[in-house]
């Protein structure tokens, strides 16, 4: 089975609105519309997400077209990702991680990205980019292997880190029974 937690706990206190970030509307539709619409279309079976902030409006959104998980405080990824910790306990398969503020990732994207996890063999896949002006991104660390050895978020970067172009997307495939 295919799973996928999206995490959509925060406030949002830098989109200056009283909406949790994940509702505030793109072309009138809350944007964590657009990641469920291509959820379902995908190769994935379930869809988790993990609430915090204001969990009544986006559950009232997503309905029971999802399984919710609740953070009542948001102390970063790994920490919204182990609130699931539960739900996931007698499951077994992929879990496909990604914030619910990243409403551009299309289906043919996440079934590409989880097909990839699989032909590689892989217990966890970080998703990564290369950017011309990484400014804000979490850098991606290598061995000289090419091995990820740290993701440091650009607030930790020293000068030698700031430079690198690699950069986090918040996106994660990982193997259940290897995580929960």
């Amino acid at each position: 089975m295919n799973y996928s937690l999206i995490l959509a706990a925060g406030k949002g206190t830098r989109m200056e609105s009283d909406l949790p970030k994940c509702g505030y509307p793109i072309l009138r539709k809350p944007m964590i519309e657009y990641i469920i619409e291509n959820m379902e279309k995908s190769v994935v079976d379930q869809s988790v997400v993990v609430v915090g902030h204001k969990k009544e409006y986006l559950m009232q959104i997503l309905g029971n077209r999802v399984s919710y998980v609740f953070q009542e405080e948001q102390l970063g990824t790994a920490h919204a990702v182990l609130q699931a910790k539960e739900f996931f306990k007698d499951k077994e398969g992929t879990l496909f991680i990604t914030a619910g503020d990243v409403p551009l990732i299309g289906n043919h994207l996440i079934n590409k990205i989880i097909r990839a996890h699989e032909d590689m063999g892989n217990d966890l896949t970080v998703v990564s980019m290369n950017v011309d002006y990484p400014k804000g991104y979490g850098r991606i660390n290598r061995d000289e292997y090419g091995q990820i050895i740290s993701i440091v978020e650009e607030n930790d970067c020293n000068d030698y880190q700031k430079n690198i172009k690699e950069v986090n997307t918040g996106i994660y495939v990982v193997d259940i029974k290897k995580i929960i």
